[in-house]
Formats: C-alpha cells, sequence, structure tokens
C-alpha cells in the first residue's frame, strides 16, 4: 500500500468505525438513579419560598445566556443555586492505528479540568452579584453531561434545572444526542433550556 493509499484509507476506517459504535451503542440514556435503587441523602430545608436551583456552564454563548437568564431574576432570599460543569469531550475513544482519537480525547479532557476553576469562579461571581441574598456554590463533575446534571440535580433535590441549547443539527444529535433533549427527558424536576 502506498502512504497516499494510507492517508486516504485511515480516516475513512475511523469514521466508519465511529458510526459503527455509534450504532451499536446508540445515545446513553441519563440514569434513573432513584429508581435503581439510590437514594440521595436528605437536603437541608429551605426556607419557605426559596428555591434550590442547578445551573450548568459549559464556558460557550449560550452557556452565558444561562447565567444572564438566572441572575435577571429576582430569587427569593435564602434560595441555593449550585454552578456547574462538566468534565467530557465529545471525541469519542475508540482503537485507531495512530492513537489520534485517544490523544485529542485527553487533550480535550484535560483542557476543560484546566479552565472548570476559573470558569466557575466567573459563574459564581456574576450570580451572587446580582443576588446578594442567594447562596451561590460550584462543583466540577465528571462524565457524560446528560448523567452528570440529572444526577447532581436528584442528590441536590433541585426545584429547576438551566443549561443552555448549543443549537447541533440533526446529523450531531444523531450521532452524540442532545444533552439539553436528555436532561429534559429524565430530569426529576423543572428545566429551563436557554436558546
Amino acid at each position: 500500500m502506498t502512504p497516499t493509499m494510507l492517508m486516504i484509507l485511515i480516516p475513512v476506517i475511523i469514521g466508519v468505525g465511529f458510526l459503527l459504535i455509534m450504532a451499536f451503542n446508540g445515545p446513553r440514556e441519563a440514569p434513573k438513579l432513584e429508581e435503581d435503587g439510590y437514594s440521595p441523602p436528605d437536603q437541608p430545608a429551605l426556607p419557605s419560598g426559596a428555591h434550590r436551583l442547578l445551573v450548568a456552564v459549559d464556558g460557550s454563548p449560550t452557556s452565558a445566556a444561562t447565567l444572564d437568564e438566572v441572575a435577571a431574576r429576582p430569587w427569593p432570599s435564602g434560595s441555593e443555586i449550585e454552578v456547574v460543569t462538566v468534565i467530557h469531550s465529545p471525541v469519542p475513544v475508540f482503537p485507531d492505528p495512530a492513537f489520534s482519537m485517544a490523544a485529542i480525547h485527553a487533550e480535550q479532557e484535560r483542557r476543560q479540568a484546566h479552565d472548570a476553576p476559573a470558569l466557575l469562579e466567573a459563574a459564581v461571581g456574576r450570580l451572587q452579584s446580582a443576588s446578594p441574598g442567594v447562596s451561590v456554590s460550584s462543583k466540577v463533575l465528571e462524565g457524560d453531561p446528560a448523567e452528570a446534571i440529572v444526577g447532581e440535580a436528584q442528590r441536590l433535590h433541585a426545584d429547576e434545572i438551566f443549561l443552555g441549547s448549543h443549537g447541533h443539527g440533526p446529523i450531531w444529535r444523531g450521532l452524540m444526542g442532545s444533552v439539553a433533549q436528555r436532561v429534559v427527558a429524565h430530569a426529576p424536576c423543572s428545566v429551563q433550556v436557554v436558546r
């Protein structure tokens, strides 16, 4: 085989492999943790009228719009907001001859882990300045974004989840699934998807 043929053939093999993996695995569903016997620990009761919110951010423009939406609302004093970001690479890991996909996957996760503290600090600062009577905390989650968000909402006994919609096209949604759609389908509470 000539080098030119290899340069053409390797991406084709990788692409076919990716499609086969996705066809057999399909988009993962968020877990139904309470149905699997998981019982989240009791959260302390909030003052009357207060809310417990989970806000998912990732540094994208829709993430900024989500923060703006949450900051613009007059939350009752005593409400709690937890801002989360999920470390997850959308590039799947599967065997390829040059291990390039694994390297890309690892690099994306490394970069996200490096950027997460600053991203969360800015989000918490934005929400604290907009709502002084509200308790704002942050947390870095890992894994599948929809599963992590739904699991954390169950653990918190959240009243509402806020997250952005990335507006990916139908091919991307078909291959990878929509995080927002999966959160809406499996969340234990109301979900606000900000566009």
